[in-house]
């Protein structure tokens, strides 16, 4: 009975410690941290080990409360295109899902390593004012800048065409539903056709693109927003499929 009664208590005490363990495992939101060039501690998921890709994450437990009791980001903020743990460097591919929810950022610039920004990625972010977007960006999700109230200028580095399924989304994680202006090189294109998934050219879409010379929409387009071709001082024609 004790041989029984002592391997019982063996067994019960390795349950409890590895489920101890899983607890402790699954204390953290993220795989690691690590500060940025512009100061801010930023958080980390591993998504592919092989290929060493992370995404940005938040750091508490409770996607109610991403944050907890953690220091969020403020100020201006740059998201780099690696980071460094140890001595393996990591591909920063992606911000996940609420990854800078309810943060005090005035200005974000992400890496050009990043090609898609999750599912309310800058939630509530209300004194978020300028984006500096890649043209590695292919992917945004929804209400990505739902409650940006002051979101007025985002900086895009790429070409027109590679923008174009994301300036004329019809959804509210769109940059352009909050924003005033959109600047782009203008030097990149005189001459643009708008595709025929595009439905709608919203306000200041094409503000103060002052190399454009013609467009050509597509035959889906069915409303144009105001000053949309404002400051387009080289824009010539305009013809409507």
């Amino acid at each position: 009975m004790k041989k029984n009664k002592l391997q019982i208590g063996t067994t019960v005490k390795a349950v409890m410690i590895a489920l101890l363990m899983g607890v402790v495992g699954r204390m953290y939101a993220y795989d690691f941290s690590a500060v940025c060039e512009t100061g801010q501690t930023l958080y980390y998921n591993i998504i592919d080990a092989e290929n060493h890709y992370v995404e940005l994450t938040y750091p508490g437990n409770s996607i109610s409360n991403p944050w907890g009791n953690y220091t969020k980001p403020t100020g201006s903020l740059i998201i780099p295109s690696f980071v460094t743990r140890y001595s393996l460097t990591y591909m920063v591919t992606s911000i996940g899902n609420s990854a800078f929810y309810g943060c005090n950022l005035n200005s974000v610039t992400i890496g050009d390593n990043v090609t898609s920004i999750d599912d309310f990625a800058f939630y509530a972010c209300g004194g978020l004012y300028t984006m500096t977007i890649p043209n590695s960006i292919n992917q945004i999700g929804g209400d990505v800048f739902a409650n940006c109230g002051a979101l007025t200028t985002v900086y895009y580095t790429g070409t027109i065409e590679e923008w174009c399924e994301i300036i004329f989304s019809n959804n509210r994680s769109n940059p352009l539903y909050y924003a005033t202006s959109l600047y782009v090189d203008s030097n990149l294109v005189s001459d643009l056709e708008i595709p025929n998934t595009v439905t709608e050219i919203k306000d200041f879409a094409f503000f103060g693109y002052r190399g454009l010379n013609s467009i050509v929409t597509g035959n889906h387009v069915t409303s144009i927003g105001r000053s949309a071709f404002f400051y387009c001082d080289e824009l010539i024609s305009v013809e409507i499929a």
